[in-house]
């Protein structure tokens, strides 16, 4: 799984456990600052200045892609805002876009030629999206409090929106 990839790479303790969605479990709070090389474990990795501060705020932006030609970004501005972005496979493509206080945004791709987005606007709010397969599309807008928002996606072709207003 993924994210049991990326706690791995990041050496991380587990002190908080937020299930989204489908039964995603997702773990992580990092033991101390990491700097930005120590994610940056190959050449096609999105240019992220986020990585390099990651402050006290305990905000975290984690970018770990495998493959050819992927696209990746995480903005965030706020406190407390966890931001995961996992891909394999070539010519994918993830977007995170955090303002406020207290979200996770987790985006998980396994596949070619795929497009995931999460913006969350607000505080407390949690989404995730994993998708296997080609050519699928998925894209969860958040502004509120208290958002929860999960969508999965197997095979190729397929494009899902989720919009969350509160």
């Amino acid at each position: 799984m993924l994210t049991r990839y990326i706690a791995r790479q990041l050496n991380c303790q587990v002190s908080r456990c937020l299930a989204l969605g489908l039964g995603l479990v997702l773990s992580l709070m990092l033991a101390g600052q990491v700097a930005a090389a120590d994610l940056m474990d190959n050449q096609d990795l999105a240019v992220a200045p986020e990585l390099a501060e990651l402050g006290n705020s305990a905000t975290r932006a984690v970018i770990d892609q495998q493959g050819d030609e992927h696209q990746a970004s995480i903005s965030q501005s706020g406190e407390g805002l966890v931001g995961i972005i996992a891909q394999l496979g070539n010519g994918n493509e993830a977007f995170i876009t955090q303002e406020g206080i207290e979200m996770i945004a987790y985006i998980s791709q396994d596949g070619f030629s795929n497009l995931a987005s999460i913006t969350q606007h607000g505080a407390y709010n949690q989404a995730s999206i994993t998708q296997h397969g080609a050519d699928n599309s998925a894209r969860i807008e958040q502004s509120g409090e208290g958002l929860h928002g999960s969508i999965t996606q197997h095979g190729s072709g397929q494009n899902i929106e989720v919009t969350q207003y509160q």
